[in-house]
């Protein structure tokens, strides 16, 4: 909650002549995200970012026009960022959309695409430091503002640890994270369970 969260729409022209012009896009954003930006326009290989416009007057439905035709054969990809609202519950949302354009041999087309692009969002966060207990005292002691147990971490050799709630396969397809420079870490975007840190 509370992140962003970036989606790229890819428009294939299946036919053999172009399409209409322009294209207007409008997307519908889950319950509690917001559109932030609109990052990049691709038609032909080629930026079309200064051809498209924004109308964020509804930011859970974007609109955005791209005065750009795309060719028979070729794509369109569009890049957005979204803000996931703070309040926004562990769960998975997909967003959806709608392309518009004037067809020149059949007048305005409208194409739905369902639901698309799941996106998780997990609500908690475990995070901790790893550091030299010298006194064997499981207290990481410091003297004013330094620290006399100090944090483990490495730029030569990272270490990398990773959290199991018995949903996933050690070493397969649980979430890592590497500790930083001063032996901290933090798993974010996790759902509600009991985890091991190893």
């Amino acid at each position: 909650p509370g992140g962003n969260i970036q989606y790229t729409l890819k428009v294939q022209n299946d036919g053999t002549g172009a399409s209409g012009n322009p294209l207007t896009f409008t997307d519908y954003l889950p319950e509690n995200f917001s559109f932030v930006s609109l990052d990049s326009v691709i038609v032909r290989g080629a930026s079309a970012l200064a051809a498209s416009t924004v109308d964020s007057t509804n930011p859970g439905q974007p609109v955005i026009t791209v005065g750009q035709a795309v060719n028979g054969g070729e794509s369109l990809l569009l890049t957005f960022t979204a803000k996931i609202g703070d309040n926004v519950t562990a769960a998975t949302y997909f967003n959806s959309f709608a392309l518009t354009h004037k067809d020149p041999s059949v007048g305005t087309v409208t194409t739905a695409s369902g639901a698309e692009a799941p996106v998780t969002v997990g609500g908690g966060a475990i995070g901790g430091n790893i550091f030299h207990d010298w006194d064997n005292d499981t207290t990481q002691d410091q003297t004013g503002d330094t620290l006399i147990d100090e944090g483990i971490g490495s730029a030569i050799l990272p270490i990398v640890l990773e959290v199991d709630n018995g949903s996933c396969t050690s070493g397969v397809d649980c979430p890592t994270t590497t500790v930083d420079e001063n032996g901290d870490y933090r798993f974010n975007g996790l759902t509600a369970g009991t985890y091991t840190v190893r």
